[in-house]
This record gives C-alpha cells, structure tokens and sequence, in this order.
C-alpha cells in the first residue's frame, strides 16, 4: 500500500498489494501509514522464520490477532520477534511507527555497520553494494547488529 502521504486520491481508490501481507484494517476499508507497517512486518517474519505467508484461510486470519502460535520463533532473537510483534499489532494505533524503527538500536547498528562496509569497498576499489550483509556471509554481521558486546543476548 505505499504511496505518497498525503494520498492524493482522485476518482476511484483501488486497493493495491497482495493480500499475504495486508493489514487487517484494509479489510475495514481503513487506510494509513500503519497499513505499510503491519506488511513491512509480514515481509519481516516471513523472511526471519522461513515460512510461507498464508494467503487466506484460518492461518491469515490469525496472524492479523496477533496469534503466531502456528510461526517457530526458535533461534530468532527476542530483540527481532519483539520488533515482528510490534509491527504487526492488531489495532493500528498501537503498531511501531516507521520513524520509530529507523530509531530502533539494532537497525542503527545495521544502517552504521552496513556504512562501515560500504566506505570500506569503496576504499578498496571494490562494489558498493558489498556494504550489504545480503552480498556475502560477513563475520560479526549478526553478532554486531544484534549488540552481544553491548550486554544484549542473541536467542
């Protein structure tokens, strides 16, 4: 549902965007900022706990009341699943903001670590797109970002 804010809406609105990732108030006719939040966090858990977002039935509708009882969470960090859980609450009042995950200490340490690596290409000649954790397996990546020298834990 991105799109520009405020949404400049001329003739008819047309619903846009696959329903695995929809929020629940879309289905309300209720459109906002928290919409792309709950779908940013549907992309997040689908890719963090390796599932298969459903695209309807029981399942979907239980993911859109904060239900996961069916999502294995185990190896994921509480830090990620508290960060899922919060993107992808029920009542849109209540959700993360967008300026709030960009704030968020973990994605800072991203956002400094992935600098780090891409001024560091750069110096060497090398694609700055190596300054990505998704171009090869980096030491320290997840440690780093995940902050265990900065007294969090992983698991």
């Amino acid at each position: 549902m991105a799109s520009a804010w405020p949404r400049q809406v001329t003739g008819d609105f047309e619903r846009e965007g696959d329903r695995e990732y929809m929020a629940p108030e879309i289905l309300r006719g209720v459109y906002g900022k928290a919409a792309d939040i709950f779908s940013l966090g549907m992309v997040v858990l689908e890719a963090a706990a390796n599932i298969v977002v459903p695209d309807m039935g029981a399942p979907w509708h239980a993911l859109r009341q904060e239900e996961f009882s069916d999502v294995h969470f185990a190896g994921l960090s509480g830090v990620l699943v508290a960060m899922i859980r919060s993107l992808m609450r029920t009542d849109p009042a209540k959700r993360v903001t967008a300026p709030s995950v960009c704030n968020d200490p973990v994605v800072g340490r991203a956002r400094a670590w992935m600098a780090r690596r891409r001024q560091e290409a750069i110096k060497d000649g090398l694609d700055a797109i190596l300054g990505s954790p998704l171009a090869e397996e980096r030491e320290g990546f997840v440690r780093d970002v995940l902050g265990v020298e900065h007294g969090m834990e992983i698991c």
